[in-house]
């Protein structure tokens, strides 16, 4: 049973942190579309750090991981992430939409990574 839900959860952080490295992706073709500047092209690289600092910065300051159940914040999170993912697909059409929305994205993974991490270790305690 504790290697299907270490599997599950694998799957989970993976398919949740794919939305963190799919940017890298793009962002040169965004570069190209938008007209960005290397600044510009910064700030977009920089927008995901910050986002998932400040996602961290909230959960710690909140107490969230022990307030709000594991899962439920893990699933809430990957929610969040998922859907400003699809908004800046859907509605971005520059640099300052696409900004906020990234920070949002990421600012989310921080309720995906570090819960993951906790149901880990709960199911875990030996032999991780």
């Amino acid at each position: 049973m504790k290697w299907r839900v270490l599997a599950a959860l694998s799957i989970a952080e993976l398919l949740g942190m794919a939305l963190w490295f799919s940017d890298s992706a793009v962002v040169n073709d965004l570069s190209t579309i938008w007209e960005l500047s290397s600044g510009d092209h910064a700030w977009v690289t920089k927008s995901v750090q910050i986002g998932f600092v400040f996602g961290t910065l909230f959960s710690a300051l909140t107490n969230l991981p022990d307030v709000v159940s594991a899962r439920s914040l893990f699933a809430v999170s990957a929610l969040i992430d998922a859907a400003a993912k699809a908004a800046i697909t859907a509605w971005a059409t520059g640099i300052e939409s696409a900004l906020v929305l990234r920070f949002l994205t990421d600012a989310a993974l921080a309720g995906v990574y570090q819960p993951g991490m906790k149901i880990m270790a709960s199911w875990f305690r030996e032999g991780r």
